[in-house]
C-alpha cells in the first residue's frame, strides 16, 4: 500500500492526468470519499496546528491563533466538501461529465498531499523560514496547476480552458457561500 501510495505522490507531481485517472479507477463511493477526507482534513488540522504553534507571528497573521486542531479539521473537511459540491454543479453548468463522489475522492488525495506538504514545511521552516515560506507557496500554485488537470480528466475535457473556467465558477460559488454563512451568523460583510 505504501509503495502504491509513493507512486501515487510521485504520479501526481510529474504526471497529474495519470494520476487523476488512477484515483477515479478506484471507484470509491461518495462515502469511501467522504471518509478519506475526514481522514485527511484531522491529518491537515494537526499539520496546521502544530506549525502556528512553532510560528506565532504566522499565526496571528493567519487569523489562526489559538485555533484549536478540531475546529481546524472541522473547517478542512467543510471548505473541501463544499468545494467538491460546487465543482460538481460547476462542471454541469459547462457540459462536463464529473460526479460529485469522482472530485470528492480527487480532492481527498490533493488534501493528502497538502499534509505532507505541510510536514515538509514544518522541518524546511526549522532549517530556514524564508525559503519555506517560498517552497510552500510556489508549491501551492503548482497545487493549483494539479487541480486544474484533475478537474479536467474528471470531466473528460481534452484542454484546461473549461477545466479553469469550472475552477472560477466553484470559488465564485464559496465566496457567495461564505458571505451568506457571513451574514447569517451577524458577520458585516461591507467595507
Amino acid at each position: 500500500m505504501m509503495m502504491f501510495l509513493r507512486h501515487l505522490a510521485v504520479q501526481t507531481v510529474f504526471e497529474p492526468d495519470a494520476a487523476a485517472r488512477r484515483v477515479l479507477s478506484l471507484n470509491l463511493t461518495a462515502g469511501q470519499g467522504a471518509m478519506a477526507l475526514a481522514l485527511a482534513s484531522i491529518l491537515n488540522g494537526i499539520t496546521l496546528y502544530v506549525a502556528t504553534a512553532l510560528d506565532p507571528e504566522a499565526a496571528n497573521l493567519m487569523l489562526l491563533a489559538g485555533v484549536s486542531p478540531v475546529v481546524l479539521s472541522a473547517l478542512f473537511f467543510l471548505v473541501i466538501g463544499l468545494s467538491a459540491g460546487f465543482l460538481t454543479f460547476a462542471s454541469k453548468a459547462v457540459g462536463g461529465q464529473a460526479e460529485f463522489q469522482s472530485l470528492l475522492s480527487l480532492l481527498a488525495w490533493l488534501q493528502f498531499l497538502r499534509v505532507a506538504l505541510q510536514i515538509f514545511g514544518i522541518v524546511a521552516s526549522l532549517l530556514s523560514s524564508g525559503l519555506a515560506a517560498l517552497m510552500t507557496f510556489l508549491a501551492g500554485l503548482y497545487g493549483l496547476w494539479i487541480l486544474v488537470q484533475f478537474i479536467k480528466v474528471a470531466n473528460n475535457f481534452d484542454t484546461a480552458g473549461k477545466a479553469l473556467a469550472i475552477m472560477g465558477l466553484s470559488v465564485l460559488g464559496l465566496m457567495v457561500s461564505f458571505f451568506f454563512l457571513l451574514t447569517l451568523i451577524g458577520v458585516p460583510t461591507t467595507g
